[in-house]
């Protein structure tokens, strides 16, 4: 005579999996259309170096930035110069 398999469930149903709560799939692609715009619109703009006050009085420089990256952050914009 065959022996019976034991049954691999308790008797009880398993519990469902919950799905990971994520952004909702609008406001993911409305970001990275917004990301793509501000880059193309970066790409169009010339660089150049911005010098602008750090929180300590001093100056502080950074390049490559676009003239709308150096006005937010309120430096002076020179088109075409590398920081040193």
């Amino acid at each position: 005579m065959a022996k019976k398999k034991k049954s691999s469930t308790s008797g009880t149903p398993r519990a469902a999996k919950k799905k990971a709560a994520g952004a909702p799939l609008e406001s993911t692609h409305t970001a990275h259309i917004v990301e793509r715009a501000a880059e193309a619109a970066a790409a169009s703009e010339p660089t150049g170096a911005c010098r602008f006050p750090d929180g300590l009085g001093g100056t502080q420089c950074a390049s490559p930035l676009t003239k709308s990256q150096c006005d937010a952050k309120g430096g002076d914009f020179t088109p075409d110069d590398r920081c040193d």
